[in-house]
């Protein structure tokens, strides 16, 4: 059986050690959810997900679909900078519209319903301003509600994507994707 001296334990060397294994422990901790593999979710589950949390908000459930793929390609453990998961959406967008907390955007469905949310507070942002569309929708989801007004609602304005489904949104089509 494996034994540890206390005494040896207490000693620099031994606190330096335990300290260096904490130390290790917490960067796992803090680090290892970048090391995870992709974890794809199937079209067909999320998009009953997304057909139901549409519906709450009035959208289509196609452009919602094109949403996830172009933020994430359906990989729930998809990571840029602040944002997570399916849809991406940022810490300062999640607390806007959910009082769910943010590690929750781990979790797929929930991430879809506050991304969808989202989409559904920037559609009545558009309609308050008299310019909802879904090319705009698209838009502000990309870029921001206050970046699109700044360019005065005008998509020519704003920088060029390179990412195609956020192209095909833009040029008017809100349903870019092949449905399996």
């Amino acid at each position: 059986m494996f034994r540890i001296d206390r005494k040896a334990l207490r000693s620099r060397v031994g606190m330096r050690l335990v300290a260096l294994v904490v130390l290790f422990g917490c960067l796992v901790g803090v680090f290892g959810e970048w090391t995870l593999p992709p974890r794809y979710i199937p079209q067909a589950k999320v998009r009953k997900v997304v057909e139901r949390e549409a519906a709450k908000h009035g959208l289509a459930p196609d452009f919602v679909m094109a949403i996830v793929a172009a933020e994430s390609s359906f990989n729930a453990r998809a990571r840029n900078q602040d944002a997570r998961g399916l849809m991406q959406v940022r810490p300062i967008a999640w607390r806007e519209v959910s009082d769910t907390p943010r590690w929750r955007a781990w979790r797929w469905q929930d991430d879809i319903a506050v991304g969808t949310a989202y989409l559904g507070f920037l559609k009545a942002f558009l309609e308050r301003e008299g310019h909802f569309s879904y090319p705009l929708l698209a838009a502000c989801y990309r870029y921001g509600p206050y970046r699109v007004k700044g360019a005065d609602f005008r998509l020519e304005e704003l920088p060029v994507t390179r990412n195609k489904i956020y192209r095909e949104l833009f040029e008017g089509n809100p349903a870019p994707l092949v449905q399996p």
